[in-house]
């Protein structure tokens, strides 16, 4: 678990992933999030969701990581106000 402010990035899995996973996070209140994910050198690889907004309570959203390489990435929830939380993810074909 990762918890950022108003944001609680509960799990991801499987983990480690191969074709698919899911990100299941909590937010306190309504929050306009962007949704990433990063290579181990910061870049950012895949984006998931950018400005979409989200209602207080659990969200659950499927990530079809079969484009992306074997190794270690973090996945990143950004919400409008700062608030962050991160969690490593890894990926074996």
């Amino acid at each position: 678990r990762a918890r950022g402010g108003a944001i609680e990035l509960l799990s991801v899995g499987p983990n480690p992933a191969d074709q698919r996973t899911t990100l299941r996070f909590m937010l306190d209140n309504e929050r306009t999030v962007a949704i990433a994910v990063y290579d181990i050198s910061g870049a950012r690889v895949m984006e998931l969701a950018d400005g979409q907004q989200y209602q207080r309570g659990e969200t659950t959203v499927a990530l079809d990581v079969s484009s992306l390489s074997s190794g270690a990435y973090f996945v990143s929830i950004i919400s409008n106000r700062g608030e962050q939380a991160t969690q490593r993810l890894i990926i074996q074909h």
